[in-house]
């Protein structure tokens, strides 16, 4: 026996030198063990070389020869002499027009389908279940070593893929889209895809010493990509929107080349691969970057890398998305991502750099511009009349400031627009042109210390709220322009319950009514109160709360209640009923993005849309939400008194410390250290611990990125010591693992004995760890070092 490989459905394929190929059926209950098919030698074209089945339970089989000569399938070297020797035989066999069926005592039956070709060395088996198939006829001659052929129930058809036939095939291999991969005697690998039939052939140019010799090929699936090992030379993951293997780090030709191209061993294990080239030698640890989110890009006209940034976003009451970029774009989108309407160029400088859109009840869509002031777009046949507003010096009541960076309503329906430079103006007739502001009417208005307004929120009608990059302006907005007072809240050093930045980038009403506020190197802020004359108090939640990072670039509400944090390169979701963060990083979960100001959306079907640059980074909150993080936590290492401890006889561990179940320590020997670790390497770099003794600490022990827990002078009994990790918020750390602790009293079995003066072991009470305590120690500190 060659080759023994087993599918999905409870099938066993096993090749047998100078036989074949025969599959074994077996059943649920407790009758024998059957040969349900078979494949001979000579059919195959020899000896088998390489043997695949692939998850739909497919098998693949490659041959070493040419198929053999004619021979005739009957008396004494035909099917009864072979059924001696695999009794109960059943097979597929050839004849010289076509395929015939052997259906037991009833002998041949004919139209079992034709076969017009002859029988290759390599042929693809589907193994549907069929009647039993016996030998009649005779095998068929081939000239030919480089074709497929694939066994459909009762049926054989040759395959006429396009493209280079691959020479000599030495091993088959199915990944799971279906795509089969072929090794030959050929640099490289070549690719065979049923669905379009056709070969294709990938090949590295060779980056690696001239005497490497490596003949091993190999396809691993991970990280949701298709890893794949070439004969001879070459690695990297295949693109399968572009039918390419592209190079992993190692193109010369490539700036980000880092490595040869002659890999020796590789493994996928989750999100991390770990591979070994032939040049660089040692280990490498590639973490593959998940992404949960479905990006959107939007083409820019322009090579400035900023001049396509996406500025502001925003939902119509129609439920179009609209999207506005640096470089003057205003596009609507449908529910289908279409664009159903683009706003023309304005002006001859263009529109100008769109900062801020909002709809007001009339349906009127109003867009903020950095530099180019205020645009009023009022809906018409078909599209829009557009009314363009911009500060004037000659002109009292125009627009304060050009640089406009959010639009507000009022209950009564006003209009009040934030400026960068020319504080907050008020619109109070929305078909109007005559802006109320610090220059004409507002003349209580602090220009000096609230000049530069990022954002606007009303909260009721005797409460508005002015985000300031100097702090949060309260003001009526009920109150006449001239009698209106305004009064700026600041951070308070000592205060605990002041604002945690001054450097205010947006702010949010939820769906209780609660006021968030996103700042810049403050956290997360809430107001949670107000005092006596009304100002406003605030609780912070920063990193130390679990928050991803403490400049806040944007956030939204979805429809369960929970917030959703942007914050400069990571998305925090707050569940604000428990108090809890939830860190997402793309890819694995949008790292290396970097998020825009102010750009954040739920949509109305329930997704959440943040802008980073020219993309846009989508994604369904529930599907987020019901990910779990599996931190493979483990039990890594055991230190007595400061010294590590292996397993034994009388050793306080009884096996390895990865496999133990408890620990036993004698009452003067209490003073103990147990490490531990997540051997999940794709987000080991994030991860936090806690920990606790039950039945000796009160309370859980949160330690952070320390991967240790130490005790001293544990009093006698037993106790639990229990292990968690986390990512972000403690609170939302996972099961954990435990192990048993037992401090023995004086005269247990096994315990220390009497002495004249003290109390002491028998020397040494245990045997000392090897240096590399354990193999999953070792794996943890080898990643730290990579």
């Amino acid at each position: 026996m060659t080759h023994c490989l087993h599918d999905g459905r409870g099938n066993t394929w096993v090749a047998i030198a100078g036989l074949g190929v025969a599959r074994f059926s077996d059943a649920d209950d407790a009758s024998p063990v059957r040969i349900d098919a078979f494949f001979d030698a000579p059919a195959l074209g020899g000896d088998v070389t390489a043997m695949y089945v692939d998850d739909r339970g497919d098998a693949w089989i490659a041959s070493r020869r040419r198929p053999a000569e004619p021979r005739r399938c009957g008396g004494a070297d035909g099917p009864h002499a072979l059924r001696n020797r695999l009794s109960g035989l059943l097979f597929y066999c050839r004849c010289r027009i076509r395929l015939l069926r052997h259906g037991g005592r009833g002998g041949p039956a004919p139209g079992a389908g034709t076969a017009r070709s002859p029988v290759c060395r390599a042929a693809a088996l589907r193994s549907r279940p069929s009647s039993p198939i016996r030998c009649a006829g005779r095998s068929m001659p081939a000239d030919r070593s480089r074709e497929l052929y694939r066994v459909s129930g009762d049926r054989l058809a040759r395959l006429n893929p396009k493209g280079a036939r691959p020479r000599r095939i030495r091993d088959l291999a199915a990944d799971s889209h279906g795509i089969v991969w072929v090794t030959s005697a050929e640099t490289g690998i070549t690719r065979y895809n049923p669905a379009t039939d056709d070969y294709k052939h990938f090949e590295q140019r060779p980056y690696t010493v001239s005497y490497n010799i490596d003949t091993l090929t190999k396809i691993a699936e991970g990280g949701g990509l298709l890893w794949i090992k070439m004969n001879n030379w070459g690695f990297g993951y295949y693109d399968r929107e572009r039918d390419e293997v592209e190079p992993f780090y190692n193109d010369p030709r490539q700036p980000n080349c880092q490595m040869t191209n002659a890999v020796v061993r590789f493994d996928v294990h989750d999100d991390v691969l770990w591979l070994s080239t032939y040049h660089e030698r040692g280990l490498r640890k590639a973490v593959i970057l998940r992404q949960p989110a479905e990006v959107f890009t939007l083409d820019s006209k322009s090579p400035n890398p900023l001049s396509g940034e996406i500025r502001a976003l925003m939902t119509d009451s129609r439920g179009r998305m609209w999207v506005g970029t640096r470089d003057g774009e205003l596009i609507a989108f449908d529910a289908a991502n279409k664009p159903v309407y683009t706003l023309p160029a304005q002006g001859r400088r263009g529109t100008g750099m769109i900062y801020a859109l909002k709809e007001d009840s009339s349906g009127n869509i109003w867009v903020g511009t950095k530099g180019e002031g205020l645009y009023r777009m009022t809906p018409g046949d078909g599209g829009f009349e557009v009314t363009h507003f911009t500060h004037s010096d000659t002109d009292v009541w125009s627009l304060s400031d050009d640089q406009v960076y959010c639009v507000e309503e009022d209950g009564a329906g006003r209009i009040w627009v934030a400026t960068y430079g020319g504080g907050i103006n008020l619109l109070e007739d929305p078909a109007g042109h005559c802006f109320v502001h610090a220059g004409n009417l507002m003349t209580h208005y602090p220009l000096d210390e609230a000049g530069r307004v990022r954002w606007l929120l009303y909260d009721r009608p005797d409460r508005m709220f002015a985000a300031t990059v100097d702090g949060l302006l309260v003001f009526d907005p009920g109150a006449s322009a001239k009698l209106m007072r305004f009064r700026l809240v600041q951070k308070i050093p000592g205060d605990a319950e002041s604002l945690g930045n001054n450097d205010i980038i947006q702010m949010l009403r939820d769906s209780e009514g609660r006021i968030w506020l996103a700042t810049f190197g403050g956290g997360l802020n809430l107001i949670s109160g107000y005092d006596g004359e009304g100002m406003p108090r605030f609780r912070c939640y920063d990193k130390t709360a679990g928050l991803a990072g403490n400049i806040c670039m944007a956030l939204t509400e979805d429809r369960q209640g929970d917030l959703w944090v942007s914050t400069h390169n990571a998305v925090s979701r707050f569940d604000p009923r428990r108090g809890i963060f939830s860190n997402y990083y793309l890819y694995d979960n949008m790292r290396n993005a970097v998020f825009s100001e102010a750009t954040a959306l739920t949509a109305p079907q329930g997704d959440v849309l943040f802008g980073s640059g020219r993309h846009l980074y989508r994604f369904d909150p529930d599907e987020v939400r019901a990910v779990k993080i599996d931190y493979e936590l483990r039990f890594t290492g055991l230190d007595v008194r400061n010294k590590p401890v292996a397993a034994g006889r009388r050793s306080p561990l009884a096996e390895s410390v990865t496999e133990a179940d408890r620990i036993v320590l004698p009452y003067n020997f209490s003073n103990f250290r147990m490490e531990f670790a997540s051997l999940n390497f794709a987000i080991q770099h994030i991860v936090g611990y806690m920990y606790k003794l039950e039945g000796y600490d009160q309370d859980w022990n949160i330690s952070g990125n320390t991967n240790r827990a130490t005790y001293s002078n544990v009093p006698i009994g037993r106790y639990t010591l229990h292990v968690k990790a986390f990512v972000g918020n403690a609170d939302a750390a996972g099961e954990g693992i435990t192990i048993g602790v037992e401090v023995l009293p004086l005269g247990s079995p096994g315990g220390p004995r009497r002495s004249t003066c003290c109390w002491r072991w028998p020397s040494p009470p245990w045997p000392s760890a090897s240096p590399v305590r354990s193999s999953a120690s070792a794996a943890r500190r080898a990643s730290s070092r990579t």
